[in-house]
């Protein structure tokens, strides 16, 4: 088997049991489609930052408005307003000409972004961490099921968590968490159960409204 130089989009209209490559030679990283009207999709990419695309995945636009022109490896809709989104661009240690934490938010559907805060606050993360690690490498951003404006990101370091709609971060010291690189971030729609998953550990959970991590 050889790898793929770049990646590709299949669809499967029957759950799941055969699939069609619709669209070839792009890494989408993550995926979402608008709740009400089908056909509509954005993509965040390692290479090209956001797409967006009308007619299912057939084609895409690159979407420059308001964002910084860096790889995004994360993208969330809110599950509180349809046509809201948010991303997290994939800063990292030698730009250092992008916002503390670069998480953006888009009130259109992706056709345009925007930090949602012109000024960013972060505390309680843990005393071996500078300010300007904390927003490097954001692999996901989720929104929260009950609060429009709480928001999660994790990254190389551990998760956070916005009570503000990105205005202000808080790493609550990491609280049960081990300080390493965080790549995946779900919660249960039903009760508000929120796992993470690092490199290197089994799976961690929050139960609904508590900060702190249990194995």
């Amino acid at each position: 088997y050889e790898r793929r130089a770049f990646g590709a989009l299949f669809v499967s209209r029957d759950h799941g049991l055969a699939w069609e490559k619709i669209f070839d030679g792009e890494g989408f990283s993550e995926m979402v489609t608008h709740p009400s009207l089908p056909g509509l999709l954005c993509a965040a990419s390692r290479t090209r930052g956001i797409l967006r695309s009308e007619d299912g995945g057939a084609t895409w636009q690159e979407i420059a408005q308001g964002l910084p022109g860096i790889g995004h490896l994360t993208l969330c809709t809110s599950p509180h307003r349809q046509d809201t989104l948010f991303t997290g661009a994939n800063v990292r240690p030698h730009m250092t000409d992008q916002p503390l934490v670069a998480i953006y938010r888009s009130d259109d559907f992706g056709l345009s972004w925007r930090l949602p805060s012109s000024s960013q606050h972060l505390r309680d993360y843990p005393g071996h961490l500078s300010e300007s690690h904390c927003g490097w490498a954001i692999a996901k951003v989720r929104c929260d099921i009950a609060d429009p404006n709480r928001l999660f990101y994790s990254n190389w370091y551990g998760v956070f968590r916005s009570d503000d709609a990105g205005a202000s971060w808080s790493g609550h010291g990491f609280n049960g968490m081990e300080t390493t690189c965080i790549e995946c971030a779900v919660s249960d729609p039903a009760t508000g159960r929120f796992w993470i998953c690092a490199t290197d550990h089994p799976p961690y959970f929050a139960p609904a409204k508590e900060g702190a991590f249990h194995a």
